[in-house]
């Protein structure tokens, strides 16, 4: 019996490198990440020409999108139900409320809540204006003549 001589004959990844238009380091790098066929012979990478041939034709494939893998399938579409419509500034309108009583209607803010904000400012800066100007002695004995006039209140019936 015949034994038929199957010895395969590796290329390091220089010499595969020199087949086609890609780098050492490339190569070596897309046989670490197991995309290109190769084993490790020691400390190096080696391949054969019929495996480097393989991963060239999937390359080429995959870069001139004529690859129909899963890997580049378009995006699904998004669902019907979300208010994209917000983003660009346009109001949903007649979309019923759910059960927590939240809808999906899109109110603007109001132009008086800028107006709210600076009353509140203006308040707390004159309230600590006054605080600062009269002391805390004059609080107290405000607060002590409001106490005493709701006694009076109380004690007047």
């Amino acid at each position: 019996m015949h034994r038929k001589d199957t010895q395969i004959e590796y290329l390091s990844l220089q010499k595969a490198s020199e087949l086609c238009s890609y780098s050492q380091e490339y190569l070596s790098l897309r046989a670490r990440q197991g995309k290109l066929k190769a084993i490790k012979l020691g400390r190096n990478w080696v391949t054969t020409k019929h495996w480097l041939d393989e991963y060239v034709d999937n390359a080429d494939l995959y870069q001139n999108g004529r690859d129909k893998s899963p890997r580049q399938s378009s995006l699904p579409e998004p669902p019907e139900n979300l208010p994209a419509e917000l983003f660009s500034g346009e109001e949903l309108t007649g979309s019923p409320r759910d059960e927590h009583g939240a809808g999906d209607v899109y109110h603007p803010p109001s132009p008086f809540a800028a107006f709210r904000f600076g009353i509140a400012v203006i308040a707390i800066v004159l309230l600590l204006s006054f605080g600062m100007a009269f002391g805390k002695d004059t609080w107290y004995e405000l607060g002590r003549e409001l106490a005493d006039s709701f006694q009076d209140l109380g004690d007047w019936r």
